[in-house]
């Protein structure tokens, strides 16, 4: 039996899984939450450190820096995500005859 998909149904097919997988992965397990982000406390306690007149512009700074460090961190999550479940599609599709280029 020989089994091909072209380019963008496999692409379809990677950002479908994705999906799917997301909904599960969003799913905290007792394991996750030993290992939270505590961003939050960690902002606080430098927040308090510093003189009054500074904790505002340190807190809006921080504020982008964690919306920076969770762009960066969805971004690279994604694409090795998607390209670890690829390869892992491939070697699938591979085994059962190949795929159209």
């Amino acid at each position: 039996m020989e089994f091909k998909l072209s380019k963008n149904e496999m692409n379809d097919l990677l950002k479908e899984w994705i999906v799917f997988r997301d909904e599960e992965l969003s799913r905290l397990t007792s394991e996750d939450k030993r290992h939270p982000l505590k961003f939050n406390e960690f902002e606080e306690r430098l927040v308090r450190s510093l003189p009054y007149k500074n904790r505002k512009l340190a807190k809006n700074e921080l504020e982008k820096m964690y919306e920076h460090f969770l762009d960066f961190s969805s971004y690279y999550n994604e694409k090795y995500y998607r390209a670890g479940f690829g390869d892992c599609l491939n070697l699938v599709i591979m085994t059962l005859g190949g795929c159209n280029k």
